[in-house]
């Protein structure tokens, strides 16, 4: 009789403490207050520690992270308990019962740090540029814990992702909720993984405070990409000429015409073209009864902007020059100049154009230069500019 009592006793001993330890489960304790209830799957001291809630989701935290850990009777296993543990009891006395029945205050759950896409990345990298970003968060007091790669899908989340594009980088931070749903993400390429430190504080910043990235860069930040020497489009040097026909156009007089010929050598780029003018014309016979000589040449410093990157392009422009007029004296101008230029990708273009020159002095007879003239343009070599 006595041996079944103590063997009942045993057994029932047993069954209650197997029952008890059940329900026991891990808490993790953050030092930014929150509380992660759990199985603690894997602990490296002075590195990670991973612990796996109930719906199975994985959270890792660097152990400075953590303030301390403990086991506690299961009460909504498998959660991240966003608030902190109750404060000791204190004596009935001293402690009202109103107070002591309070419950914990609570504190907004922690949002997930993610490690996006990270193809032709190694994890270590992947991990630690996570890591900058997550330290960011914390730092512009956003609750978040360390770098994972899984999270719940309902969960508010920053992903951090890494894309090659060649050599260069492409780093891209988004914030989601849920998983999945884009609120807002800044992306920034660099040339190099290691740009991460500058770049970090910068994505943080944009993304947080909803600000362009342009406007987060100081002499401690710029990447590479921005820094980068500013790229030009090749130009063309080419030699034109080309004949043109001078009309004397005046006011009260009449007027006349004379063909001439034009040199220039000119800078060329697919939107514009800079160009130094040489032309001369004959004499213009004003009347049969009095010549009024107006033999005209210029030289002129100018441009021309056009209207299409293609083979075929209408231009406008216009620029300073020095007029010869013969017995009318010289002097200082300006000229407008529009046209079309043709067969712009061969070597051998052809242009139509027509100018108008206007003194910056009066001439006696009142003439106002306007030729139209037709140019070959003869093409050079390419050049690079840095």
């Amino acid at each position: 009789m006595l041996r079944f009592v103590l063997v009942a006793c045993l057994t029932a001993f047993v069954v209650t403490a197997s029952a008890f330890a059940q329900q026991m489960e891990d808490v993790v304790h953050l030092k930014n207050g929150s509380i992660v209830r759990g199985t603690i799957i894997e602990q490296i001291p002075g590195g990670l520690l991973k612990i796996q809630t109930q719906d199975g989701s994985v959270f890792v935290y660097t152990m400075d992270e953590i303030a301390k850990t403990s086991k506690k009777p299961v009460e909504m296993s498998g959660r991240v308990d966003a608030k902190k543990d109750a404060p000791a009891p204190v004596a009935e006395t001293e402690t009202p019962s109103s107070q002591a029945d309070q419950p914990d205050e609570p504190r907004p759950a922690p949002a997930v740090c993610l490690i996006g896409e990270h193809s032709g990345f190694p994890a270590a990298d992947a991990r630690t540029a996570a890591l900058l970003v997550c330290d960011e968060l914390r730092k512009q007091g956003i609750s978040v814990g360390g770098p994972v790669y899984r999270a719940p899908i309902s969960a508010s989340v920053y992903r951090v992702g890494l894309h090659r594009l060649g050599q260069k980088v492409l780093v891209r931070l988004s914030r989601e909720n849920p998983i999945g749903t884009v609120l807002i993400e800044r992306q920034l390429q660099l040339a190099n993984i290691e740009e991460m430190i500058p770049a970090a504080p910068r994505l943080v910043d944009a993304l947080v405070h909803r600000k362009s990235l342009a406007s987060t860069v100081d002499v401690e930040s710029v990447v590479a990409q921005e820094a980068r020497v500013l790229r030009k489009i090749p130009s063309q040097v080419s030699v034109e000429i080309g004949i043109f026909g001078i009309y004397g156009f005046g006011t009260d007089i009449d007027s006349g015409a004379k063909p001439g010929c034009k040199v220039a050598f000119s800078n060329e780029r697919p939107s514009y073209a800079m160009a130094l003018e040489f032309g001369v014309a004959g004499r213009i016979e004003i009347d049969d009864d009095e010549i009024e000589s107006v033999e005209f040449g210029f030289l002129g410093l100018g441009g021309r902007h056009f209207f299409k990157k293609q083979n075929f392009s209408p231009y406008v422009g216009g620029g300073f020059t020095y007029i010869i007029s013969g017995e009318s004296g010289n002097g200082l101008g300006g000229y407008a100049v529009g046209g079309i230029e043709a067969l712009r990708f061969h070597d051998v273009g052809f242009k139509l154009e027509l100018r108008v020159d206007q003194p910056f002095f009066e001439l006696p007879t009142r003439h106002v230069p306007v030729t139209l003239g037709a140019s070959l343009i003869f093409g050079g070599e390419q050049k690079d500019h840095r």
